[in-house]
């Protein structure tokens, strides 16, 4: 996240080209920000704890209203965990652009997303749709390169090419949440530095690379267009 932000906010068009300061990103995170970051992994678990807790209490009864309450009560912490999420992510992205305490962050981070709600979300799920399809791709061609590298060979048994398209699976799945997953988190940041950027600066974002100035500029051209 500060790896986005900090490319992100160095960038301005055409004029300057940013970077991304990763190993400032690492060394905040696990120095300056180290208690911020484990007080929003600790609040999380606490609430899975609490959801855990409560589903087992549910398995256990065998019917009657104390089941229907416990199946009411596991539906409101399932929601309740997916908000306590959410509010992290956007507080440790809120805390990579300002570097804030974690409350002030995950309020700001909250009031930012509410602000640009309906954009956030188009965004998130496009974003998302486009890793799962990465993810996806990489997958089918792990296995697929993998069967035709081993019909090479005459002496290798369908028990051994089974298992090894398996494990070439297994790896690619390791690889994807490795790497791919990392995405979620940079895009969520550069939606906030986005959102930031325009509302310091009328609608109009002044950072970012050339491309991104280009496209942008389209967009509130034909916003402007559907308005007239």
């Amino acid at each position: 996240m500060y790896s986005a932000a900090s490319y992100y906010f160095s960038s301005e068009g055409d004029l300057v080209v940013g970077s991304a300061q990763v190993l400032d990103g690492v060394k905040l995170s696990t120095t300056k920000h180290l208690g911020s970051v484990a007080l929003g992994s600790s609040i999380h678990v606490v609430i899975q704890i609490i959801n855990s807790v409560i589903e087992s209490a549910e398995t256990g009864e065998e019917g009657g209203a104390a089941c229907v309450l416990a199946c009411i009560v596991t539906c409101i912490m399932a929601c309740v965990e997916g908000a306590i999420e959410m509010l992290t992510k956007n507080a440790y992205a809120n805390m990579a652009i300002s570097g804030d305490k974690f409350c002030t962050s995950a309020w700001n981070g909250f009031m930012i997303a509410l602000r640009h709600l309906f954009k956030f979300i188009i965004a998130s799920k496009i974003a998302g749709f486009i890793v799962f399809m990465g993810a996806l791709v990489i997958f089918f061609s792990t296995i697929a390169f993998t069967f035709g590298l081993l019909t090479l060979y005459k002496d290798v048994g369908p028990i051994t090419t089974v298992l090894m398209c398996g494990a070439s699976g297994i790896i690619a799945i390791i690889t994807n949440a490795m790497f791919l997953g990392l995405f979620d988190e940079a895009i969520l940041a550069t939606l906030q530095c986005v959102a930031i950027d325009m509302d310091f600066n009328g609608g109009h974002p002044k950072f970012g690379s050339s491309s991104f100035q280009t496209n942008m500029q389209i967009i509130l051209d034909r916003e402007y267009d559907d308005k007239d």
